[in-house]
């Protein structure tokens, strides 16, 4: 049986690396207590100065391979989590709130 996959979605952009990425290993953390197998797109392998457009298409890509969009407290305060959350809305996916 495969495990479900569950696509983190929160704030980056505007916040210093290193509390996006506690924000996001907070969430991860939830997401595997729930039983899904987490996807955080702070490991993505595009180099982090990349453009955010190009973090975005990349992203979305990975949200379509998923089955659910978990989403982080500060989620409205990110253009590209709303994106995001816009998107899994769109494709039917399972929505899912977890702090951090």
């Amino acid at each position: 049986m495969r495990r479900r996959k569950c696509y983190i979605s929160g704030r980056i952009s505007g916040l210093p690396r290193g509390e996006a990425e506690r924000n996001f290993s907070s969430a991860v953390l939830q997401v595997f207590k729930m039983g899904y197998v987490p996807v955080n797109p702070m490991n993505t392998p595009l180099p982090y100065s990349w453009p955010w457009i190009l973090h975005m298409i990349y992203d979305s890509f990975v949200l379509l391979g998923c089955d659910a969009i978990a989403l982080q407290e500060n989620w409205r305060e990110s253009r590209g989590a709303r994106w995001e959350h816009r998107l899994a809305i769109y494709l039917g996916k399972e929505i899912i709130r977890v702090n951090g």
